[in-house]
C-alpha cells in the first residue's frame, strides 16, 4: 500500500446492509447493535442511515416512502442520489437473511479506518517530541483500546436466551481483555479497600471546607489521565482557571504556585512553560463553571440558576465518553424548594446514568457537625449534608477530615504496628464493590498531594495485633516510605 489508496472499505457491503433494512425493517434493531452512522465510508450511505435510525427513533418504519419523505424533508434526497439510487439499494440483496454479516463487515472496515488514524496520531506525536512519553503511551494505549471495544468475536457459547446472562458473559469476557476494569486510584490501600472506580459506580466524597476534597479528586483525575484514561470535572465553586493552577501545583508539588505575590511569579511562570503541554490536555477536560456571575442587562451582575436536570444533562453526555465523571461539589447545584426530594431525585438519576454507560461518577459534597457524630463512627454516613438517598444509593462513600497532626498506628506487614503522624484521616464509610468499609487510613498531606500512610488500627487491637489485621492486598507487602 501507498498514501495514495483509499481507506478500507466495502461500498458493496455497505449498499447490502441499507438494502437489507429497507427489506426488512426489522433489521434495523440488529444493524443499530453494530453500526453507527459515522461507520459508512460513502457520505451518501452515512446519510441515508441517519435517516433511517431517525425514523426507528421517532418508532416509524423505513421503508421507500417513509425513507423518500424524510429524505425530502431534511433536504438531502438529491444529494444522496435520489429516490432511483434509494430504489437501487433495495434491489442490492435478494433477501435480508445475512444482514448481520453485511453489518459487521461495514464495521471491520470503519475500525480499520479508524486503527489507521490512531496510529497515524500516534506516529505524530511520537516523532514531535514535545509530548510527554507517559502521555504519548497513555494516549496510543487508548485510541488501541478505544478501537477494539466490541470487535472481538465473543468466545462464550451461551444456550441462554436471558438478556441479562447474555450481557454479563459479555461482561466476563470484557473483563479479561482488560476493556472493563475498575481503575486504581493513586492510593494503593484505598483502591484495594473501596474498589470505588469500578465501572458503573457512583462515589459520594464528602468533608468539611478545607479537608482537600477538590484536591483529592483533582488528584485522582490527573492520576487516570496520566494512565490514558479520560475524565471530566465540571467546577462549580471556582474557575476553570483556578483548577489548572491548583493541577499545576500538583504536578510540581509546590504549593507555591497557589500564591499570587508579585514575588515568585517568575517561577511560577517557569512550571507553567515546563508543563504547558500537560496542562493544555488536562484543560480539555475541565468544564467552566455555569454559576460565574454574569452581567445582565442594565449592568447588574446576576448568577445564572443550575438546576439538577442541567447537571444530569451534563453528566449523562460526558459519561458517554468519559471514564470518570466529577462533580464539584455539588453544594451548588439547585435541587428546587423541596431540596430534600430534589436530592433524591438527582442520585437516582446518577446512578440510572452510571449504570448505563459504565462510567464512574464522582460526587463531591460537604459534611455537617452535630453533636456526638463524626469521624469517630468509621460506618456513620448521616454527616453527608443533604438528603439521605444520596449516601444510600452511592455505591462507595468516602469521608476526609482535616485535622492537627496526630500520631496513629497503622497495620503493616504480619499484623504489625508503625507509629505514623498525620493531618487527614479518610474514612471509607461505604464500599459495596471492596472489603474496606470502616477502614480509617492515615493521610498527609505536606504537598499539594496525598500520602497514604496506612489503615489505622483500632486502639484496642495493640494486644491483638495479629489476630485484628486487615487483609487487604497493599498490607500483605511490604511497607516502603
Amino acid at each position: 500500500m501507498n498514501r495514495t489508496d483509499p481507506p478500507p472499505h466495502d461500498l458493496e457491503a455497505e449498499k447490502s446492509a441499507l438494502g437489507s433494512i429497507l427489506l426488512d425493517n426489522s433489521c434495523t434493531a440488529k444493524v443499530m447493535k453494530i453500526l453507527q452512522p459515522v461507520d459508512f465510508y460513502a457520505t451518501a450511505h452515512r446519510e441515508i442511515y441517519q435517516r433511517i435510525v431517525h425514523l426507528f427513533e421517532r418508532g416509524a418504519a423505513a421503508d421507500l416512502v417513509t425513507l423518500r419523505n424524510d429524505l425530502h424533508q431534511a433536504g438531502i434526497l438529491d444529494r444522496v442520489g435520489g429516490i432511483d439510487y434509494v430504489i437501487s439499494l433495495a434491489e442490492t440483496v435478494p433477501s435480508s437473511a445475512s444482514v448481520e454479516h453485511y453489518a459487521k463487515i461495514v464495521k471491520g472496515m470503519a475500525d480499520r479506518r479508524r486503527l489507521i488514524v490512531g496510529l497515524t496520531e500516534s506516529l505524530q506525536e511520537a516523532y514531535c517530541g514535545t509530548s510527554d512519553v507517559d502521555a504519548v503511551m497513555g494516549n496510543a494505549r487508548k485510541r488501541i483500546l478505544e478501537i477494539g471495544k466490541g470487535y472481538k468475536k465473543s468466545a462464550i457459547d451461551l444456550s441462554s436466551n436471558d438478556q441479562a446472562v447474555v450481557d454479563l458473559a459479555k461482561a466476563f469476557e470484557a473483563e479479561g481483555a482488560g476493556e472493563r476494569k475498575t481503575l486504581p486510584l493513586p492510593w494503593p490501600r484505598l483502591s484495594d479497600a473501596a474498589r470505588a472506580l469500578r465501572p458503573g459506580a457512583v462515589v459520594l466524597l464528602a468533608g468539611d471546607t478545607g479537608g482537600g476534597k477538590s484536591m483529592l479528586s483533582i488528584e485522582a483525575a490527573i492520576h487516570l489521565h496520566s494512565m490514558g484514561e479520560s475524565f471530566r470535572y465540571l467546577v462549580l465553586e471556582d474557575t476553570r482557571q483556578e483548577w489548572l493552577r491548583r493541577a499545576l501545583a500538583h504536578l510540581t508539588s509546590d504549593w507555591r504556585v497557589l500564591d499570587d505575590l508579585p514575588i515568585g511569579a517568575e517561577q511560577r511562570i517557569e512550571r507553567l512553560l515546563k508543563h504547558e503541554k500537560r496542562l493544555e490536555e488536562l484543560a480539555e477536560c475541565v468544564i467552566e463553571n455555569p454559576r460565574l456571575a454574569r452581567v445582565a442587562p442594565g449592568g447588574k451582575l446576576e448568577v445564572p440558576p443550575l438546576p439538577y436536570r442541567k447537571v444530569l444533562d451534563f453528566i449523562g453526555e460526558a459519561a458517554k465518553a468519559a471514564r470518570l465523571v466529577v462533580v464539584d461539589p455539588c453544594a451548588q447545584v439547585d435541587y428546587g424548594s423541596r431540596s430534600w426530594e430534589g436530592q433524591g431525585a438527582f442520585i437516582r438519576g446518577v446512578c440510572a446514568v452510571a449504570a448505563h454507560s459504565g462510567a464512574t461518577i464522582l460526587l463531591v459534597h460537604h459534611t455537617i457537625k452535630r453533636p456526638n457524630v463524626g469521624m469517630g463512627n468509621p460506618q456513620d454516613t448521616s454527616i453527608v449534608e443533604g438528603a439521605k438517598e444520596l449516601a444510600n444509593l452511592s455505591h462507595t462513600v468516602l469521608l476526609i477530615a482535616a485535622h492537627d497532626t496526630k500520631e496513629s498506628k497503622v497495620w503493616r506487614r504480619g499484623g504489625q504496628l508503625e507509629t505514623v503522624e498525620h493531618n487527614r484521616t479518610l474514612v471509607v464509610a461505604k464500599a459495596r464493590n471492596g472489603p474496606g468499609r470502616g477502614f480509617r487510613i492515615a493521610m498527609r498531606m505536606s504537598r499539594p498531594s496525598f500520602e497514604e500512610l496506612g489503615i489505622i488500627a483500632p486502639k484496642q487491637a495493640a494486644s491483638k495485633a495479629r489476630q485484628s489485621a486487615p487483609t487487604t492486598n497493599q498490607d500483605r507487602m511490604p511497607y516502603r516510605d
